[in-house]
Formats: C-alpha cells, sequence, structure tokens
C-alpha cells in the first residue's frame, strides 16, 4: 500500500470525502421527504374524499326531508324556506360530486378513480378477458334504479328535487311523490354512495401502504449508502492513514535520530526511545530543551523554514559523554497550534571522518607539491645535462666529419669516422628527445599558433630528410598536392611531427623500400599520411604505441631508440587541437597519419 506522505493532506481530502457522503446522505433525505410529504398530500386527498362522499349521502337524505317539509307545510313563507333550504343543499350536493368527479379547485382533492368506481359512478365494467368496455348492470343491483351509476342516478334524483325547489307552493306535489322518489334512491343509490364511500376508504388504505413502503425504502437506501460510504470511501482510506502512522511510528521509534516534540516554549510532549536512552528521560517529569543545551531556533517559530537551518552543538549524551551533534528543527502545524519537532543526528563519526579525509588531503597535496617539485629539478636537470652533451658532441662530430672528408686517411679510418658519426647523430637525436620530454613535462614547451602554408612546410622537411633516407637505400617521395590549404599550427611542432615520423620509417624500414608522404583535404579537416614498406609494427592489446617509453616489435626492432618520439608526436598534435593514429599489417609495413583543423 502506498504511504501517505502528507497526513494533514489526507485529512482534509477525508474532511471533504465526509462532506460529500454528507451532502449526498441530505439528498437522500429531501427526496425522501419530498416523496413522504407527496403521499402524505395524497392521504390528506384521499381523507377529503372520504368525507365529500360521506357528506353527499347526508346533504342526499337532508335534500328529502326538505323536499318532505316543503309539500308538508302549511304557509308560503315556510314553503318558501324550506325551497331555498332545498335548493342550497342540491347546489352543495352536486358541487360535491363534481369535486369527487373531476377534482377540487388547485387539485384538492386531486381526480382519483379505478375500475371498482367507473363501474359504481357511471355503471360501466371492464371485460376480465379482453379488457374492452362494457355497459350494462353492477352485480348486486336489482330493479330499474340498479342499472344506473351513481351520477345519473343522482342527475335524476337533483333534477326532480330541483323542480320542486323551484316551483310555485300552490303547485308543488303531494308527499306520496315525494316518497316514491324516496324509494327510488333508497337504498339503491345510497348503497352506491356508501359503496364509493368504502372505495375512497380502500383508496386511501393503498395509499398509506405506498407511503410506508417508500418510507422503508428510503430508510433502506440511506443504510445501504451510508454502508457504501463507510466502505469504499471512508474504511479503505482510514486504514490506510492508520497504517501509515503505525509506519511513521515505527521508523520513529527505530531511528537513529533522537526525536522531540515539543511545543513552541520548548516543553517536551513527545519523543522516540531513543531519546529517552540517550537523554535519561523518565516519564511523569517535565523537561524542557534548553536543559540539554538545545536552542531554540532564531527565527519566528510560525515560519515553515525553520526546518532549513540546522545547527551544530555539542551535546552531553548517556552512550557518549560529549559528542558532535547536528540539530534540524521543522514546525509541524496542527489545529489551532503549532508544535515544533527536532531532529538530533550524532555526527561525530562523520566529523571524524571528514577530519581524516582533510588531513589525507592536506597529505596528498604536501607529496604532490613534492612530486611537482622533483619533478621540476628533474625537468632542468634534463635541460641543464642535455646543453652539457651538446658541445662536446658537436666538436665530436664535427671531427668525425673532417677525417670523413680527409682522402689521405686509409679505408679503415674513414670507415671509424663513419661509425663516430652515426652514433653521436643517435645520441644528439635522445638528448633533443629526452630535453623536449621534459619541456613537455614542465610545460615549458609552448604552443604559438599562427596561419602557416601547409606545402612549404613538407617540402623542408622532406628536403631534410631525403639525405638520410637516401644513405639507407630507402626512396622518400612528396605526393602532396602544392595547393594544399593554409592552417592554423605551430610551424615547429609541425616539421618536428614530420621529422619525427619520417625518422621512425626511413629508421625501421626495410632495404630499398619506400616511404610515402601524401595530404587530402575533407570537411574542414587536414590530414598527412606518412607511410612506408617496412616490416610493420606490433603492440599488445594493453599498450598504447603513443605512450611513453613504448616501442612496437617488428623485424629490426633491435635499433636502438628511446621511445619518447611518438609520444613528442602526439602531445603537440593534441596541443594544435588535433589528432594521431596509426594502421600496420605485420610484413608489409604501416601508416602514420594525423589530422589538424584548418581554422
Amino acid at each position: 500500500m502506498k504511504r501517505l506522505k502528507n497526513p494533514m493532506g489526507f485529512i482534509r481530502y477525508l474532511n471533504r470525502r465526509i462532506v460529500s457522503a454528507g451532502l449526498l446522505l441530505s439528498l437522500i433525505s429531501l427526496l425522501s421527504f419530498a416523496t413522504l410529504a407527496y403521499h402524505t398530500q395524497i392521504a390528506k386527498n384521499d381523507t377529503l374524499r372520504v368525507n365529500i362522499a360521506g357528506k353527499q349521502r347526508m346533504l342526499l337524505e337532508q335534500s328529502l326531508m326538505y323536499a318532505y317539509r316543503a309539500v308538508s307545510l302549511d304557509t308560503v313563507s315556510d314553503v318558501r324556506q324550506a325551497q331555498r333550504l332545498l335548493s342550497n343543499n342540491l347546489s352543495q350536493l352536486m358541487a360535491s360530486h363534481q369535486i369527487l368527479l373531476e377534482g377540487g379547485p388547485n387539485n384538492k382533492p386531486n381526480k382519483v378513480t379505478n375500475r371498482r368506481l367507473q363501474a359504481l359512478f357511471y355503471a360501466v365494467g371492464v371485460d376480465a378477458f379482453d379488457g374492452t368496455q362494457r355497459t350494462g348492470r353492477v352485480e348486486g343491483n336489482k330493479g330499474a334504479e340498479a342499472g344506473q351509476g351513481i351520477d345519473q342516478a343522482l342527475r335524476q334524483f337533483v333534477e326532480r328535487l330541483t323542480v320542486i325547489a323551484l316551483a310555485n307552493p300552490a303547485q308543488l306535489p303531494n308527499a306520496d311523490a315525494i316518497y316514491q322518489l324516496d324509494l327510488s334512491v333508497n337504498p339503491g343509490l345510497l348503497n352506491k354512495l356508501d359503496q364509493a364511500v368504502k372505495e375512497y376508504e380502500y383508496i386511501g388504505e393503498e395509499h398509506t401502504r405506498q407511503i410506508w413502503l417508500v418510507s422503508s425504502l428510503s430508510t433502506l437506501v440511506s443504510l445501504l449508502v451510508l454502508l457504501l460510504v463507510h466502505r469504499l470511501l471512508l474504511r479503505p482510506y482510514l486504514q490506510q492513514f492508520q497504517n501509515s502512522l503505525q509506519s511513521h511510528e515505527v521508523m520513529l521509534e527505530n531511528s537513529r535520530d533522537l526525536v522531540l516534540v515539543c511545543n513552541l516554549a520548548g516543553e517536551v510532549i513527545d519523543f522516540n526511545n531513543n531519546a529517552r536512552q540517550e537523554l535519561d528521560i523518565k516519564d511523569g517529569e517535565r523537561y524542557g530543551i534548553q536543559q540539554w543545551g538545545i536552542p531554540l531556533p532564531e527565527r519566528e517559530l510560525e515560519d515553515e523554514d525553520v526546518s532549513r537551518d540546522p545547527i551544530r552543538k555539542t551535546l552531553h549524551l548517556k552512550s557518549n559523554t560529549a559528542c558532535e551533534c547536528e540539530i534540524r528543527f521543522s514546525l509541524v502545524p496542527l489545529y489551532k497550534t503549532n508544535y515544533l519537532a527536532i531532529f538530533i543526528t550524532d555526527i561525530s563519526h562523520h566529523v571524524r571522518q571528514q577530519n581524516e579525509l582533510l588531513l589525507e588531503r592536506e597529505l596528498a597535496q604536501a607529496s604532490q607539491q613534492k612530486a611537482e617539485l622533483a619533478n621540476r629539478a628533474k625537468a632542468d636537470f634534463l635541460a641543464s645535462v642535455s646543453h652539457e652533451f651538446r658541445t662536446p658532441l658537436n666538436i665530436i662530430m664535427g671531427f668525425a666529419e673532417l677525417m670523413n672528408e680527409d682522402v689521405s686517411l686509409p679505408d679503415e679510418y674513414q670507415m671509424f669516422a663513419q661509425e663516430i658519426m652515426q652514433s653521436g647523430q643517435h645520441l644528439i637525436q635522445l638528448v633533443n628527445n629526452v630535453l623536449e620530454y621534459g619541456q613537455i613535462e614542465s610545460g615549458k614547451l609552448e604552443c604559438n599558433i599562427s596561419t602557416e602554408p601547409l606545402y612549404p612546410l613538407i617540402k623542408q622537411v622532406t628536403d631534410l630528410m631525403s639525405r638520410e633516407a637516401h644513405k639507407l637505400n630507402v626512396t622518400l617521395d612528396n605526393c602532396c598536392s602544392e595547393d594544399l590549404p593554409s592552417i592554423q599550427v605551430d610551424a615547429v611542432f609541425i616539421k618536428q611531427v614530420f621529422v619525427n615520423l619520417l625518422s621512425n620509417a626511413i629508421k625501421y624500414n626495410r632495404p630499398d623500400g619506400w616511404i610515402r608522404l601524401s595530404a587530402d583535404v575533407s570537411e574542414g579537416w587536414v590530414t598527412c599520411y606518412v607511410k612506408d614498406s617496412g616490416f610493420g609494427v606490433q603492440c599488445g592489446p594493453d599498450q598504447d604505441i603513443f605512450q611513453i617509453f613504448v616501442r612496437g616489435k617488428n623485424a629490426n626492432s633491435n635499433l636502438s631508440g628511446s621511445g619518447l618520439g611518438l609520444s613528442i608526436c602526439k602531445h603537440m598534435i593534441n596541443q594544435m587541437g588535433g589528432e594521431i593514429g596509426y594502421s600496420s599489417e605485420p610484413g608489409k609495413g604501416s601508416c602514420f597519419w594525423f589530422r589538424l583543423p584548418m581554422t
């Protein structure tokens, strides 16, 4: 389960869920109340209809009584009064009858009907098989009046009594006519009115049962929604929150840090086990962080940035008398109050390690400085020795050339003079290489870049090295085009690179061999090639021929050499921003190349 990183945010989220659940329950309750109010109004209408139906029966009997009174009285005034009462009574009877049929004003009560009421009011029945309407007599009623509905019988009754109510007192019928009218409605019409009252009461009972059903369903739905809200919305997140709190508690209790929680005045409220042991905290006693030498943050405690300013302090802990500690503060905002969380980390071991590393670094720097001084002294020594070597070597080479040119000397002495010249030349080259390498190590070999035409430089070098190649019967061919562009190089460096590569090609070539020097231009680079017909170069997989003192193996590798020439070439090419490499096939020769940018 994903751990909660922000309990306060979760609590706000949980509050939103609770509010949503409350709004949902409120909506269900409002719907339930609206439904109950609707059915309550229906119940009131049912009661009103029952009362109106009962009142119809009473008005009908009162109308008969007023009719009897009108035909029985002698004085005209009494007859008129009885006719008025009869007329008023008939108006109420028709009004109540109209309300039952069409509904009252403002739909109170509303119109209601069913098959039984249709049969009672209009003598219309519904066939149980095909659902078609049929007009006929209602079962259980006998006589001619039984074939009429309440509506037709009541209207006929009202019409006949209306004639009496409006007739001249001298022309009123006798009591026998009223008696016959009474027999026409009693018991037929009165029984039907009683049946209508019972039917309205039955409809009211049905509506009452519906009200109870709706109430039960509303209560059940509310309970179900409440259960779903708890199981789906609240319970998983509450369980997750509980698990997160437990995991936080386990982490705090098993943390190596000392954790204290205090109020803004510094009074300790809570702590973990490590703090209890190291600070010797006892239950039931009050502690303040100041008694352990822990200061409160200097800035305002309401500022949440207090956690960004850890401080270092020497504290006296139980396991270590005095140790260097790092103290971090973090504001804990809660409802209506803030607390301060203090994290104390023993960094004595880290401080010791840092001091040891600092000491080792100082010793390493001192050793490096000594090595640089020794290297500089070595370079100075090599430069001095190289200079001292040059003077006697030049004298020896001079006398050897004089002896070689003296034709009066025997051939044996001239051969000795040639050997002296070759050995001296080798020593001069070795001294030059050592001197250049010393300058490279000491950083005194400076690269002075300038725009130089490439072909004249190549021509100078080939003219210089042709004599050496001719001595060893090696053909040196300059295959470079005179149209080569000018490039940004150090002229001394580029000539030295050519001299070293051509010297190696001449020295390690086979008799009657050849050397071809070529160049091409491509994509802003000038690439030069020195290809020979020698015996090739062989190096181990972990060897780089351009490293210092590394020499490749070939058929004439017994020739003397310092192993510095190619490493000097690589350094010079790198100084000019170029690259150097080679390809070789044992027994067939080698091709050394380097390339330099044109700008």
